[in-house]
């Protein structure tokens, strides 16, 4: 069965990927630790403590392994200011996508994937799918290029729908210096998801 899209009821689409998870998918730290800032950016100390209050009494550790039910929880709760900020829940979760992955650039792993890419937006995407091997304990990436500045990536099993990703691939593409980026994506099953993505 294909997701509801981002445009459509996001708590409905967002109990579909509950559904799915199980105790060995992971994600670190660090993309929980960044959740919960937008949280306290969007909805103040009262959403933040609701937020702390689901990842448990230790403090977080940014390149630990959490379950990834505990982020799409945290989502839950970002949902409605993020509509409410961006308009659209897939607008929202574009943006969401670009700060968790700008937050991730700034960490020990990420600096390390942008000093093996440097500032080129090709080699920046070819190193992406290392980068969310290493970052999440689940998922499939598959790059595939059809031309200097345009590819066909595929993920299959990952649980944050399409438009986060679009927003992460979007930003990580722009931090290798690509403009005028052109994101198509698409959901072709509930954790799957292709993306035409192109540049100038």
């Amino acid at each position: 069965m294909v997701a509801v899209s981002a445009g459509d009821d996001w708590e409905v689409d967002l109990e579909r990927r509950l559904a799915r998870v199980r105790p060995e998918h992971t994600i670190r730290g660090l993309f929980l630790q960044s959740y919960l800032r937008q949280l306290r950016v969007l909805g103040g100390e009262p959403l933040w403590e609701r937020g702390l209050a689901l990842c448990g009494d230790a403090p977080l550790v940014e390149l630990f392994h959490y379950p990834v039910r505990t982020q799409l929880q945290l989502l839950g709760l970002l949902m409605p200011p993020l509509v409410e900020r961006h308009g659209t829940a897939a607008a929202g979760l574009r943006a969401l996508g670009r700060e968790c992955i700008g937050d991730f650039l700034s960490s020990y792993t990420g600096r390390f994937l942008v000093r093996l890419a440097g500032t080129d937006a090709r080699r920046m995407l070819n190193h992406s799918p290392m980068g969310y091997r290493v970052a999440t304990g689940f998922g499939e990436h598959s790059l595939e290029w059809r031309g200097a500045r345009h590819c066909h990536w595929t993920m299959r099993d990952v649980f944050l729908p399409c438009a986060y990703h679009e927003g992460q691939l979007t930003a990580i593409l722009e931090r290798g210096g690509a403009r005028e980026v052109r994101m198509n994506g698409r959901q072709t099953a509930l954790l799957d998801c292709e993306y035409d993505i192109s540049w100038e």
